[in-house]
């Protein structure tokens, strides 16, 4: 595989070099949450490289629904080439870059894009460029530091991911207490969409505030933390909507929709608990207006077993409905009905374990899932037909960050 550019500077440096190598805190909540080797740049500038794999084998039970998706074999869940830059700028500001590409799929893929100028440590920060949409909290987690090998799909479906714009972020603490707010314009056209094409914008911000202090973006509990926890709150709102994916049907381009999150995370002595819903409020061109929700909550405990490498048991339980006037349609008997199951509200229950062997840089995770249609996919009788199916994932995740 051949390098990017920006990569071969600082690996020469590091080879010919190996007294200027460090370790700094590289801290992001769009991305990997931990250490990456530094190169120094002079007095005043640094250059960090890093790197993280996923893949593993997926089994999915086959289903007979037209378009719905059920392959079984190898696969990635993420490959990716993390790059940080830092230059001090005066003594209360700098100016920083990440760069997160994306290259299971045979090619460069831009994740986070973005340069940044960072006040008095974060307590005011601008970043410009492509970056996470701020509203829920699945989506500004680390996918390097997940329980599970695949996000909650309803979260998924119904966060914004990474888009162009501006961003305002700031973090601070009174006393004990933790305080977090970002705010952000942006294209709403998606990652990777060069040009805004309709010219209208996504508007997002969110808020959290811990009490007792901050709980690390991370899900699991791997220092066995003293009682902690975090309430966010979060929305969006366009009033041109331009994005693809299962939460939208072609009609939907071109509607108005506002979106609001909250949620709650805890880590408490290897303990650790989220939740989370979405809302969304749709008001079609055509005049129907249509409703979107998710609801997930998830724990897993990291045992107390005193062996080399760190075991957590985890469970999630989620819900989610896309589209509250599609999914259900399909009450027949031709399994080869037009109905789209991704619409229809479902439920999904996932079930695993995970082993860190040095955190989150060579971890295995196992995961068990079971989907469930909750309206639709009936026969004529009112009986209900196969579910989406189980599914199991092994995957193991190796990483240099």
């Amino acid at each position: 595989m051949r390098l990017p550019l920006f990569l071969a500077p600082a690996l020469a440096l590091a080879s010919s070099a190996p007294s200027l190598i460090a370790h700094a805190d590289t801290s992001d909540s769009n991305a990997a949450s931990a250490q990456m080797p530094v190169v120094e740049l002079g007095s005043d500038a640094s250059l960090a490289v890093g790197a993280y794999v996923q893949t593993g084998f997926a089994y999915r039970k086959h289903t007979p629904y037209v378009g719905q998706q059920d392959p079984s074999g190898f696969e990635f869940g993420n490959a990716r080439l993390l790059g940080r830059g830092a230059q001090k700028i005066s003594a209360d500001l700098d100016a920083k870059l990440t760069l997160d590409f994306e290259v299971s799929r045979g090619a460069f893929f831009v994740q986070d894009s973005y340069g940044s100028l960072e006040y008095k440590n974060g307590l005011l920060s601008v970043d410009v460029g492509q970056m996470k949409v701020p509203m829920a909290l699945s989506c500004l987690t680390p996918e390097s530091q997940m329980q599970f090998v695949q996000l909650a799909p309803g979260a998924r479906d119904l966060f914004y991911n990474r888009d162009r714009g501006v961003r305002l972020r700031s973090k601070f603490n009174l006393g004990d207490a933790y305080f977090g707010a970002w705010a952000a314009v942006q294209n709403g056209e998606g990652e990777n969409v060069r040009d805004n094409a309709n010219k209208h914008f996504l508007f997002s911000g969110r808020a959290e505030v811990g009490p007792l202090g901050e709980v690390s973006l991370a899900e699991p509990d791997l220092d066995h933390s003293p009682f902690r926890f975090v309430v966010g709150l979060g929305a969006s709102y366009t009033d041109m909507q331009s994005r693809s994916g299962a939460a939208y049907t072609a009609i939907d381009n071109g509607s108005e929709e506002l979106r609001v999150a909250g949620d709650v995370r805890a880590h408490v002595l290897g303990l650790s608990f989220r939740g989370e819903t979405i809302r969304g409020f749709v008001k079609r061109s055509d005049g129907v207006d249509v409703k979107r929700s998710v609801f997930a909550v998830q724990a897993g405990y990291v045992l107390p077993l005193g062996l080399a490498f760190q075991l957590e048991p985890v469970v999630r339980l989620e819900q989610h409905d896309l589209n509250d006037t599609e999914g259900t349609k399909g009450f027949t008997d031709s399994l080869a009905d037009t109905w789209r199951p991704e619409l229809a509200s479902q439920r999904v229950t996932d079930a695993g374990v995970n082993a860190y062997f040095r955190a989150h840089r060579l971890k295995v995770q196992a995961v068990w899932r079971r989907t469930d249609f909750l309206e639709g996919a009936k026969d004529s009788a009112g009986t209900a037909r196969t579910p989406i199916g189980d599914a199991v994932f092994l995957y193991a995740q190796f990483g240099w960050f």
